[in-house]
């Protein structure tokens, strides 16, 4: 099963194309126009996704959300996608836990392959969470 796709961008026609090409990929894809739409209809932690987030947003910008959703003990990995780029903002969003970076227009193939990863990395490392967690409880009975 392929990982829903949450993008968060105030352009409406960088969410549509968005769309268009993640759902040509096989991906559930979901939209979102700002960072309080994406807070209010929050997914579920179970459920295999990542977040497309442009960096500056109307609202909190992707960077504010990027900490919301850190302090909220929210997990999934987030790609930062902007128009924007220079070498301080590219810096921010990384060091506060941002799982890649890139620069629009981005490639199909850059995209996908990112996504990709990413939300691998996520699944292992519930996994190995997964684990510890039973071995620890295994070793206190």
């Amino acid at each position: 099963m392929r990982a829903v796709v949450h993008v968060v961008d105030d352009d409406p026609s960088f969410r549509r194309a968005m769309y268009r090409l993640l759902r040509a990929c096989g991906y559930e894809v979901v939209l979102h126009d700002s960072s309080e739409h994406l807070l209010a209809h929050l997914p579920d932690e179970s459920e295999r996704c990542c977040i497309l987030l442009d960096v500056v947003i109307p609202g909190f910008s992707g960077t504010e959300l990027q900490d919301r959703l850190v302090e909220s003990g929210f997990k999934a990995p987030i790609i930062f996608v902007t128009g924007h780029e220079d070498v301080p903002m590219r810096l921010q969003p990384t060091n506060g836990g941002a799982d890649e970076f890139l620069t629009k227009p981005v490639s199909r193939n850059e995209l996908v392959t990112m996504i990709e990863r990413v939300t691998a990395e996520s699944r292992r490392a519930t996994e190995v969470k997964q684990s510890d967690g039973e071995h620890f409880l295994q070793q206190a009975i």
